[in-house]
């Protein structure tokens, strides 16, 4: 399946269970004989989190008997090939580096690591709302001069601030007067 360079591409990358690439909705099915090389390019690519990676530590891993232009040489046939199975834009090869180009190409493992440091940042910010809301639950008092504790938390994805009487445990926030 050869693709120009100038199709507007849809490539998904799925890594998390079973190596599968899809282009435009349409998984790529190959011949009785697997394409090995640009295969186990595109694995490595992929496990390098969309890092550009140095061509001579590419080929160090994937042709490690190769030597010098052996190794070059293989690279670039593996290159043509991918290229020919996901289309040209899809890899960024300059400078002696490679890499996918996340702009064409969408990695399911890279998705699942962006949403996991998403994830860590609201944890991060809920711990520090959380901490300050101790702090300020120090002074909290309602309008007769009672002692109310601050909570916070996370529920359903947002982050909750409220007040709680402890004289009888209900939520609310005083009204001022």
């Amino acid at each position: 399946m050869a693709l120009s360079e100038s199709e507007q591409l849809s490539v998904k990358i799925y890594s998390l269970g079973r190596f599968l690439i899809e282009i435009d909705g349409n998984p790529i099915r190959f011949a009785a004989k697997a394409q090995r090389e640009p295969l186990e390019l595109l694995k490595a690519l992929v496990a390098l989190g969309g890092e550009t990676a140095p061509v001579e530590h590419l080929t160090e891993s994937l042709w490690p008997e190769a030597e010098g232009d052996k190794a070059q040489g293989s690279l670039a046939a593996t290159l043509h090939r991918v290229r020919g199975l996901i289309g040209n834009a899809t890899l960024r090869h300059g400078d002696a580096r490679l890499t996918l180009d996340p702009g064409c190409c969408r990695v399911d493992a890279w998705a699942f690591s962006c949403l996991l440091q998403q994830a860590s940042r609201a944890v991060r910010a809920a711990l520090a709302l959380r901490d300050w809301v101790r702090r300020i639950s120090r002074d909290a008092t309602d309008q007769g001069g009672e002692k109310l504790v601050l909570h916070a938390g996370i529920a359903s994805g947002l982050v909750v601030c409220d007040l709680r009487d402890d004289r009888d445990g209900r939520y609310g926030i005083a009204e001022g007067g």
